[in-house]
């Protein structure tokens, strides 16, 4: 029989504390992970993402939909519009190497 795991989300914004959680959602296989922390630091030439509290490194792949949530309101963005600081949803596939190929980012707005 096989087992499902129900992916979790924690975010704590109180003190700015975002919290993360790796899941794996109903009919994804173990390498597709999900997690949510701050942007650490940016790589634009190698598309690359570091986070606060995560010790993933997310590359964003060509493909990837990167979209701003705010008030509601789901609107594309470039990767370019990305800030440190800025609060993510990443999701994608563990590759070898630790680093997720992302295939959806999302980012937060607290306004």
């Amino acid at each position: 029989m096989k087992r499902s795991r129900k992916g979790l989300l924690v975010f704590l914004l109180g003190a700015g504390l975002l919290v993360a959680a790796i899941g794996i959602g109903h009919g994804q296989s173990a390498d597709h992970i999900q997690f949510a922390s701050r942007v650490a630091t940016i790589d634009l030439a190698e598309r690359e993402l570091t986070f606060t509290g995560v010790s993933y490194v997310a590359v964003a792949a060509a493909d990837c939909e990167i979209f701003r949530i705010e008030r509601g309101l789901r609107t594309p963005i470039l990767f370019s519009d990305i800030q440190v600081g800025d609060s993510t949803k990443v999701c994608g596939v563990l590759q070898a190497d630790n680093d997720v190929l992302a295939n959806k980012i999302r980012v937060f707005s607290c306004k």
